[in-house]
């Protein structure tokens, strides 16, 4: 998962956050992934920087809400709901077509 830290300068190999992103970071770049440091923290910026990665500054005011919480409403038979309580799988087409990892409300009247 990139998160070794040997291809970190020495200085910079602790076990902290700041640590295992530039890691990632380090490590994405040198398998040819173009790869940008986004941040708010200066001293992040700056070690990314002396290690040859491209850093900029996060700036909020430019990021569009584009309103998607990650959560997302579908509806279920009753007997779905059954069917779920009884730890079996069942297939929702609205589920299907959502984005990976979307946190489902189920809706139902039971």
């Amino acid at each position: 998962n990139h998160t070794s830290l040997d291809r970190l300068p020495a200085g910079f190999r602790v076990a902290d956050n700041d640590s295992r992103i530039l890691a990632v970071a380090k490590n994405l770049a040198n398998e040819g992934r173009n790869v940008t440091v986004v941040s708010k923290d200066l001293p992040m910026r700056v070690k990314a920087s002396a290690m040859g990665l491209t850093a900029d500054e996060y700036r909020n005011e430019l990021v569009k809400d584009s309103g998607w919480t990650g959560i997302a409403e579908v509806e279920a038979s009753e007997d779905e709901i059954s069917t779920l309580y009884g730890h079996e799988p069942v297939f929702i087409p609205a589920a299907a077509e959502m984005p990976v990892n979307t946190g489902l409300v189920i809706l139902s009247n039971r």
